[in-house]
């Protein structure tokens, strides 16, 4: 009972939607392949929509509610507020600490240059690059792992099946 419930807070209420994605993010590699994910499917997004000329604000607003991380949502709402009060992009994203220094000066130097869209969807490029190699790796890794843990778990219930009865002799 209490499992379900746990299950139905985590995915009906939007602090446990908050939570559960904080546990995801914060997983080793999973996490790492996940918010790389995400960040490639929304800069690209915003890309698009900025090459079409949509107003940054709105491009921004549009690119959040379509994304399924509602950590993203919510930090694309700061900087849309940030943004309709004249912060610039980059600085506001360097505000919201929505994504890594690195993404913030491709972007602010896009902003700059006056090549956003092309910035945006290199950043897009390098996080789907990222989540590319990751998944891959755990392609590769994630087989024989299992196979030396569920070896070892077998070997464990066996040794101690098998030994019980005898340490009970004694």
């Amino acid at each position: 009972l209490g499992l379900g419930t746990e299950r139905w807070w985590l995915r009906s209420t939007e602090g446990g939607r908050r939570l559960w994605t904080r546990i995801v993010y914060s997983m080793p590699i999973f996490g790492t392949v996940a918010r790389a994910a995400q960040l490639a499917g929304f800069t690209e997004l915003l890309g698009i929509l900025v090459e079409q000329d949509v107003p940054l604000p709105e491009a921004l607003r549009l690119a959040g509610e379509t994304s399924s991380d509602p950590l993203l949502k919510e930090g694309t709402r700061r900087v849309e507020n940030d943004l309709r009060q004249g912060i610039p992009f980059g600085a506001a994203l360097r505000q919201q600490r929505m994504v890594p220094d690195l993404v913030v000066w491709m972007i602010g130097f896009g902003e700059k240059k006056g090549s956003l869209a092309a910035a945006l969807k290199n950043v897009a490029q390098m996080y789907r690059r990222q989540a590319e190699i990751r998944a891959a790796f755990l392609r590769t890794i994630l087989p024989p792992m299992l196979i030396i843990v569920l070896a070892g778990s077998l070997g464990f219930v066996f040794i101690f099946g098998l030994l019980g009865p005898l340490f009970q002799l004694l």
